[in-house]
């Protein structure tokens, strides 16, 4: 018994280590932020690489990470459950059905979920590698399996979701209101504008890089006083020397101009938060709120800056709409005006 105990324990141990890996990285790789993700394409290395190749296909990933996750946590139930049943005692028994179930929960589903939600970036950069090749070998498999099993069970047990209205639904949509008479034709102007800015990416009203205020991380408050006055913003970039480097975070000139004289202005640079040039100013507005910051450095997709845009830049739009909006009600009610006056 004590011989197949030893090889049984360590093909166990193995297998639970195998399972926290998986499960480890399933939610280190589902949990990086935009952000994060840029990061790691600007900082480059073998696990940053390996890491965004993983994630250019987030369905095979998942497919990968559940299969090599359920292979191991499968293989090492039917080990323990072979030493439960070959048990001389009922207390032995007991120990190998229970003491198993306890360490794959802990040790290999709470612990590593909790160390890679902490350590993302840490976490993807030494296990992606190593998932990477586990990846590209079971893609065979993979593959049979997500053709032959999960897109036909996806297709009878997924919710049918309604498609969104399209632009011409929504003039249509509007057009019938306004002849039942539940909205007049100004109304439904703004109400199209409105429409019309989830459509507007944030590249629509970015300041392009060519223009927007910067300054790098040797700059002093002298060259942040000469910048506020030259350029009349109230925020500017701070890069590592120019536009090409690492930017650093964005900071207040306002403070900046306040300190002493000879104080670095990197002491008073936020946290830098960056917005894709194509997401809409939708999300932009969500992703500055959420940060708590009123400017974001707009990237492409290759994590290159490309401008700056602001909460001010958004709302201008926003006004620019309904101001819009405004005139055509304006000029429907003197059409009206000069109809009803009209013999």
């Amino acid at each position: 018994m004590l011989l197949l105990t030893a090889p049984a324990l360590a093909t166990m141990g193995l297998l639970l280590l195998a399972s926290a890996f998986f499960s480890g990285s399933e939610t280190a790789l589902f949990a990086l932020s935009q952000q994060e993700k840029l990061a790691l394409r600007r900082q480059g290395g073998v696990g940053a690489e390996a890491t965004i190749a993983l994630l250019a296909s987030p369905r095979r990933l998942l497919i990968t990470l559940l299969l090599g996750n359920m292979l191991a946590n499968v293989t090492y139930f039917v080990l323990a459950s072979a030493m439960a049943l070959q048990a001389s005692s009922a207390v032995e028994a007991t120990l190998w059905s229970s003491a198993p179930l306890l360490a794959i929960v802990l040790l290999g589903e709470v612990l590593p979920k909790l160390v890679a939600a902490s350590q993302r970036q840490a976490w993807c950069r030494a296990m992606s590698p190593t998932l990477l090749l586990i990846h590209r070998v079971s893609a065979p498999v993979r593959v049979v399996i997500d053709t032959l099993v999960i897109t036909p069970l996806a297709r009878l047990i997924a919710p049918q979701e309604a498609p969104a209205l399209s632009r011409d639904e929504l003039e249509t949509a509007l057009a019938g209101a306004v002849d039942s008479g539940v909205i007049d034709a100004a109304e439904a102007a703004v109400l199209s504008r409105l429409a019309s800015l989830n459509e507007t990416r944030v590249a629509a009203v970015m300041t392009p890089r060519v223009r927007m205020a910067w300054l790098s991380a040797e700059a002093r408050t002298e060259e942040a006083r000469v910048l506020a006055a030259r350029r009349r913003v109230a925020r500017a970039v701070l890069f590592e020397t120019t536009p090409d480097s690492r930017p650093l975070g964005v900071v207040d000139l306002r403070t900046a101009v306040a300190a002493a004289p000879g104080e670095p202005v990197l002491r008073h640079a936020a946290p830098p938060v960056f917005v894709p040039e194509q997401a809409s100013l939708h999300a932009m507005i969500q992703t500055l709120v959420k940060a708590g910051e009123s400017l974001a450095i707009v990237v492409d997709e290759f994590g290159a800056v490309e401008g700056v845009a602001s909460l001010e830049d958004a709302a201008s739009r926003i006004l620019d709409a309904m101001g819009q909006g405004a005139a055509s009600e304006a000029e429907a009610h003197a059409a009206c005006a000069q109809r009803e006056g009209a013999p």
